[in-house]
């Protein structure tokens, strides 16, 4: 009878890979908790490839944040205490929304006490599916509504107000973004287009009637009709009195520009001609 050999074959159990996120799904930067059932003596190593570049050794209950929006595939390769190499990838199984972004967008850039209708957007990114503006005055609310745009009418004295929006995405995801402008006094300009400088205490000068019009940055600039500068001054209630040099300009017609600052700040320009009769 021939020898018999017998061998002893040992299976071992495989541990299942099975892990779970939570949550799995959310808006930039969003962090997840990570569970991997089993504890230390099931493996001799266990690598997480959690799909951004970034890998995690050894751990079964774990937090991890994606910084940037897209899907994610984690992958896990893993030696069993036994030796054996098992392996496990979850396709896309993270999915990261991205924040909306955007600025608002005011017309006109210029609102004033008569001209006081403002219209509101926001231009910019990431699905936005609604805003809820929430428009403020010295800190306190004066109106809120959810809407894509707001148009609204400024009501009251010139004042500086504070528009915040709060931008949604079509997946939820939030971002606030804010607004700082003024609602300006009305500026109105009277000049004249003749002066009679003489000496009679009637229309003797050459000067402008303003309403709401800063100081700041204000000039104005009068040339003879070769181009020559005559006249110059930076106050609101200047007076040209005709002269040059202490010397009586003939009768003539002068040109001149205006220049004052409307608050936004921009500069304008005003040039016209002024005839002085004498």
């Amino acid at each position: 009878m021939p020898d018999t050999a017998y061998y002893i074959i040992t299976f071992n159990n495989i541990p299942q890979l099975d892990p779970t996120f939570t949550p799995s799904e959310g808006c930039e930067a969003l962090t997840i908790g990570v569970h991997l059932s089993g504890d230390a003596s099931m493996y001799q190593s266990l690598i997480w490839d959690m799909g951004d570049n970034q890998t995690v050794q050894n751990q079964f209950d774990f937090q991890h944040t994606y910084i940037n929006n897209g899907n994610y595939t984690v992958s896990i390769d893993a030696i069993t205490a036994e030796g054996c190499n098992i392996q496990g990838t979850w396709t896309d199984t993270i999915k990261v929304y991205p924040l909306p972004y955007g600025e608002i967008k005011q017309n006109p850039s210029r609102i004033t006490v008569i001209s006081n209708h403002g219209l509101f957007t926001v231009s910019g990114s990431g699905n936005i599916a609604d805003i809820q503006w929430d428009l403020s005055k010295s800190g306190i609310n004066i109106h809120s509504e959810n809407s894509l745009r707001l148009d609204y009418d400024f009501e009251g004295d010139s004042a500086t107000y504070r528009l915040n929006a709060l931008l949604i995405s079509d997946k939820g995801c939030l971002q606030n973004i804010d607004h700082v402008f003024k609602v300006y006094p009305e500026q109105k300009m009277y000049i004249p287009n003749a002066f009679t400088p003489n000496g009679d205490g009637v229309n003797d000068v050459f000067s402008i009637s303003s309403f709401g019009v800063s100081l700041d940055e204000f000039e104005v600039i009068i040339y003879d009709r070769w181009g020559e500068i005559i006249f110059t001054s930076d106050q609101l209630d200047f007076k040209w009195d005709g002269t040059y040099r202490n010397e009586e300009v003939s009768s003539g017609v002068y040109a001149f520009k205006i220049l004052y600052n409307d608050g936004v700040p921009k500069k304008v320009l005003i040039g016209g001609k002024v005839t002085l009769l004498r």
